[in-house]
């Protein structure tokens, strides 16, 4: 007999919970510490957070003059408001404050907040300010910027000077610079113990930054080679070779007019001699007038015609019109009398030496200073100096006498006029123009 009972049906009990075992439970609550302290810290960051936010309004009141405890609260509680900073900030903040009545004390109070968010290096920069300099491209002068305000000199100024290899302009030309000493400015002298290129004025004074007395003339300027030519110089440059190729040009041109003039000397010269000659050529180009073969007149005649019309071709005419105008208004043995033509011819070689003269008299390699020196050059020269070897000797020694003679006259135009003669006489004699004494 099967005594089993059929069970299937009846419910079943529930299973009993495991058992958690001690280091289950030891990492449960370790994880709910987590949990507590990473909240902690998170209320502690946001606490850091509102005070942080707090301290830059704090800074921005710092630098208002005069501010007042009342000020500083009432934009506290405005912050707090805002920002919905929780009682014990704003109880700790303005606990700060309680015995701050004065705006001195008030603005003790707020630099120390101020610092309190600072690390240790901006702590003590606030304290005793931050190390800099102030560089204005020639001097560099070491200062202290405090928690307010602007940099405060420290220290006198340090001349600064270009590197070695700096191209650098010269009145000879663009060069190298090289190694210098340090540069000291006028009225300056170095600093005993100092850097290079540091200085104070030759009188000192406690004063910083350095400043002369007024009025005293002996203003600290920094010194140095130039940085660039100044502003006319390049147009200088350009006008002292335009010079230079004219004096060239002047000079060429005037060799067959020197070559003329001692071959006028005897010749008869004007109106209606050239119709003359070209008969009397005539008639001795076909041998009915014998031809003298030492000093024919008629042969002269043309010469001389010929080295003035070279003397106004080589003058640089580019035109016909413009050649002829030339022509016109230079020495013409056609046009002009014997006695005439010889004085014109004197007077058009001395005038072309003033010009050729112009360039070489300028005794300076600064060619910003060319264009009044051109501009002037011809008002301060007395052109019968550039002609004195071709007078005669009892002309040129009465010129002489005279202009040495006013030199002592009581009249300054005299006086005047026979330094210009003799300053024009040195100049001619450095161009070989004249060699006499």
């Amino acid at each position: 007999m099967d005594i089993n009972a059929d069970v299937s049906s009846y419910p079943k009990a529930a299973a009993l919970p495991a058992q958690q075992s001690v280091i289950g439970q030891i990492g449960q609550f370790q994880q709910l510490e987590s949990n507590r302290i990473g909240i902690d810290q998170q209320k502690l960051n946001l606490m850091n957070a509102h005070f942080n936010v707090m301290n830059k309004e704090l800074s921005n009141l710092a630098n208002m003059p005069g501010i007042t405890k009342d000020v500083v609260l009432q934009r506290m509680h405005a912050i707090g408001d805002t920002f919905n900073m929780p009682a014990p900030v704003r109880q700790q903040m303005e606990s700060e404050f309680a015995n701050a009545n004065t705006p001195q004390q008030v603005q003790q109070q707020l630099d120390f907040v101020i610092r309190r968010g600072m690390d240790t290096q901006q702590r003590i920069n606030s304290l005793y300010g931050a190390p800099g300099s102030v560089d204005n491209g020639q001097t560099v002068t070491p200062t202290r910027q405090g928690l307010r305000g602007g940099p405060v000199p420290v220290a006198p100024p340090i001349q600064t000077q270009l590197p070695p290899s700096t191209q650098v302009p010269t009145p000879g030309g663009v060069q190298t610079l090289g190694s210098q000493q340090p540069q000291v400015p006028a009225g300056a002298a170095p600093i005993p113990g100092g850097l290079p290129g540091q200085y104070q004025p030759s009188q000192p004074t406690t004063n910083l930054p350095v400043t002369p007395p007024a009025g005293s003339g002996a203003a600290i300027k920094p010194a140095g080679p130039m940085a660039s030519y100044p502003p006319t110089f390049d147009a200088g440059v350009k006008q002292y070779s335009m010079d230079q190729d004219n004096a060239v040009q002047r000079s060429t041109a005037l060799k067959p007019i020197l070559q003329a003039l001692p071959l006028i000397e005897g010749l008869r010269t004007g109106p209606g001699t050239d119709t003359w000659n070209k008969g009397i050529a005539f008639l001795k180009a076909n041998g009915i007038v014998n031809i003298d073969p030492q000093s024919d007149p008629t042969a002269v005649y043309q010469e001389v015609n010929k080295k003035l019309s070279q003397y106004v071709q080589n003058s640089g005419s580019r035109s016909d019109a413009q050649q002829a105008l030339n022509e016109e208004s230079s020495p013409n043995a056609k046009t002009q009398i014997q006695p005439a033509l010889i004085k014109l011819v004197k007077d058009q070689i001395a005038l072309d030496r003033v010009q050729i003269a112009r360039p070489t008299a300028f005794n300076s390699q600064d060619f910003s200073k060319y264009g009044q020196h051109r501009s002037t050059f011809p008002q301060h020269m007395d052109e019968r100096a550039f002609g004195l070897d071709l007078m005669k000797p009892d002309e040129r020694q009465k010129l002489v006498t005279a202009m040495s003679k006013n030199l002592q006259s009581k009249n300054p135009a005299e006086v005047a006029n026979a330094k210009r003669f003799f300053d024009s006489l040195r100049i001619a004699k450095t161009q070989n123009f004249y060699s006499g004494e």
